[in-house]
C-alpha cells in the first residue's frame, strides 16, 4: 500500500488530467479543437488586458492622469457592488478615503491583487480541475490554497498599502479619534473592516475564477471559501499587530513606517508565527490524510477543529489590540 501511494504522488503531474499540459494534450488528442481555440482566445485577451493595464499604469508612480482614468473605474465599482450591502453602506466614507487616497492610486497595481496573485490563481484553476476530496493530490492544493495563497496575498496586501491600512498611518489626524470613548479602537475597527473588505473581496472572485475555470465541485469551493475568510481575518487581525504595538505616529515619511527597528522586529516575528507555526498547524490534517493516517471524515473534521483553534485564538487576541487601542496615551507613548 505505501509503494502504490508513492507511486500515485510520483505519477500524479503526469495523470491529473487537471494539469494544463494535460489539459492540452488531451483535447488535441481527441480533436476538440474549438475547446483549444476558445482557451488560446482567452490566454490572449488576458495578455493584452494586463499589457494595457501595466502600460497604463506605472508602478509606484502617481500622476492626474492615473486619477482620471481609474478614479472613475474604482467608483462604478463600489457603488455597483460594494455600496448596495448595507454594513458596507455605513463605512462607505471611510471606504472612499481609502481608495481616492493618491497613495493607493500610486501603488494600484496591487489593488484587486497583483499580476502574480492572478497567475497564481490561474494556476490553481489549472490544478483544481475535476478535483474532490477523494484525491490526495487535489487536497494538496486545495489546502495551499486555502491558507497559504491567502496569507501570501494578505502580507502583498499590507505592504502595498502600509501607510493607508496601519493604525499609525493616520499621522496626527488620529487624534480626532482620541475625543471619543473607545479611542483608537473605531480606528482599527475600520482598517481592519477596510482590510477585511478588499482582500475577501479579491478572494471571492479568484474563487469564481477558478470554479468556472476548472469546474471544481461546488462543495469543494464552498469549503475553500469558509477556510479563506476564516484564515483571511485572522491573518489581518495578526498583521494589524505591529502598527498597534510598535506605533510612530510622528513619522517622516509614511512610505517608512515599517523601516523602524522595533516595527521591523514585531513584524518579522508576526511573519515566523504565521508561516513557521500557524500555516503548519493548519495544514496537519492534510498531510496526515495524504499518508493514509486519515480517512475524509478525520480529515474534515481534524479541519474544522484547526478553524475553531484559529478563531479561539484571535478572539483575544482580538481584545488585547482593543485593550491597547482604548488607551488614552497611545498617540503620546512615542
Amino acid at each position: 500500500m505505501g509503494i502504490e501511494r508513492v507511486e500515485e504522488l510520483l505519477f500524479f503531474p503526469i495523470r491529473f488530467v487537471g494539469l494544463p499540459h494535460n489539459f492540452w494534450s488531451i483535447n488535441l488528442y481527441h480533436d476538440n479543437l474549438l475547446v483549444l481555440f476558445i482557451c488560446l482566445c482567452v490566454i490572449f485577451i488576458i495578455i493584452i488586458f494586463v499589457y494595457k493595464s501595466i502600460s497604463m499604469v506605472k508602478i509606484d508612480t502617481y500622476s492626474t492622469n492615473t486619477g482620471y482614468v481609474i478614479l472613475p473605474i474604482l467608483e462604478k465599482i463600489h457603488h455597483w457592488f460594494l455600496f448596495n450591502t448595507g454594513i458596507v453602506r455605513k463605512n462607505a466614507n471611510y471606504l472612499k478615503t481609502f481608495y481616492r487616497s493618491p497613495l493607493m492610486l500610486k501603488k494600484i497595481n496591487g489593488f484587486g491583487g497583483d499580476l502574480l496573485f492572478w497567475i497564481l490563481t490561474g494556476v490553481f484553476a489549472g490544478l483544481l480541475g475535476g478535483v474532490s476530496f477523494e484525491g490526495k493530490g487535489g487536497v494538496l492544493f486545495i489546502f495551499l490554497l486555502s491558507y497559504y495563497h491567502v496569507f501570501f496575498y494578505c502580507e502583498s496586501f499590507f505592504s502595498s498599502y502600509k501607510g493607508l491600512i496601519s493604525l499609525d498611518g493616520e499621522g496626527q489626524n488620529a487624534l480626532l479619534y482620541s475625543y471619543t470613548i473607545d479611542n483608537l479602537w473605531i480606528l482599527l475597527k475600520k482598517k481592519i473592516f477596510t482590510a477585511n473588505i478588499y482582500i475577501g473581496t479579491t478572494l471571492l472572485f479568484s474563487d469564481i475564477a477558478i470554479f468556472l475555470i476548472s469546474s471544481t465541485d461546488l462543495i469543494v469551493m464552498i469549503w475553500i471559501l469558509i477556510n479563506q475568510f476564516i484564515v483571511m481575518a485572522a491573518f489581518n487581525i495578526l498583521l494589524f499587530i505591529p502598527s498597534v504595538y510598535n506605533p510612530h505616529f510622528n513619522f517622516f515619511n509614511i512610505e517608512q513606517l515599517d523601516d523602524y527597528a522595533d516595527r521591523k522586529f514585531t513584524s518579522s516575528t508576526v511573519t515566523l508565527t504565521i508561516v513557521g507555526i500557524l500555516l503548519p498547524i493548519m495544514m496537519i490534517p492534510c498531510i496526515f490524510y495524504m499518508i493514509g493516517s486519515f480517512d475524509l471524515k478525520a480529515l474534515l473534521l481534524f479541519n474544522a477543529l484547526s478553524l475553531l483553534m484559529i478563531i479561539a485564538i484571535m478572539i483575544p487576541v482580538l481584545l488585547m489590540l482593543k485593550k491597547r487601542t482604548i488607551k488614552k496615551d497611545l498617540m503620546f507613548s512615542r
